[in-house]
């Protein structure tokens, strides 16, 4: 074969991406992104400079501060987003107005449903209420220092787990998918009656903090002069109390480090 030759396979065609409309993007249908918050706080910051070549030195910082959002959303229970996802998921959405404080949604078979905007200025996941560090020393001279650094910090806001409530497979089921239909009683074994125990969150959401954080660290440096510019030598313990990371009400991450 002539590579050479003109190759019959190929063709040219024009497409027309408007004649899908699945092509097109609805510029009304985009993702909500109407979430406001603030940081504000305050910050002292005190440094101490050792008076001579030898003598003790450090510096201090204290930070308060409060951090909330508002994500300007409805804010439904587990069995009601289920209940509202069953219905809608099988609609064909063709338009959403997005007001100020609700959102309407518009069904092509003519229905239609309003979301109210109820959620509220609350905690923001990261939110530290105090921050305080402090690092204080003594400097022998152009020989060695040794120091100590404290620090403690508030944890984390979380929505506490004020009880518990037993249901059967069956019932959980249905509340995750409302349009399931129930078991039929031939099938009714003991997996679908076993119980099963579901949180029962606060109403007040991120009203409880993890346990705070508290650690100490010490250090001690030697500095050995050469004819070519000078060694530091040093041995580091952190976290000397062991204290942990709580990284959730019930789990703590330990922390040792040895550095030399």
């Amino acid at each position: 074969m002539d590579p050479f030759s003109t190759n019959r396979d190929l063709m040219r065609e024009s497409l027309d991406p408007t004649a899908n409309p699945s092509l097109l993007r609805r510029s009304d249908l985009n993702y909500s992104n109407s979430m406001t918050g603030y940081s504000r706080g305050v910050e002292v910051f005190i440094k101490k400079e050792p008076s001579a070549e030898s003598g003790l030195y450090g510096w201090l910082s204290y930070t308060k501060s409060v951090t909330k959002r508002n994500r300007h959303m409805p804010e439904l229970t587990n069995q009601e987003y289920n209940s509202w996802l069953a219905q809608s998921s099988a609609k064909e959405l063709i338009h959403q107005e997005n007001a100020d404080h609700y959102y309407a949604n518009f069904y092509r078979d003519g229905s239609y449903d309003v979301l109210f905007k109820n959620s509220k200025d609350e905690l923001y996941d990261f939110d530290r209420t105090h921050m305080f560090n402090m690092v204080i020393g003594w400097k022998f001279g152009e020989k060695a220092q040794i120091g100590l650094k404290a620090t403690y910090l508030t944890n984390y806001a979380y929505t506490p787990v004020v009880g518990s409530k037993t249901v059967t497979l069956q019932q959980s089921l249905s509340e995750l998918f409302p349009s399931l239909p129930p078991l039929p009683a031939s099938s009714s074994t003991s997996s679908s009656t076993f119980p099963l125990y579901q949180p029962i969150y606060s109403d007040m959401n991120r009203s409880a903090r993890l346990p705070h954080y508290r650690q100490f660290d010490l250090r001690f440096d030697r500095f050995i002069p050469t004819s070519w510019g000078r060694i530091t030598a040093y041995l580091e313990l952190v976290n000397i109390t062991g204290s942990r990371v709580a990284t959730s009400a019930d789990t703590f991450v330990p922390i040792f480090i040895l550095g030399v």
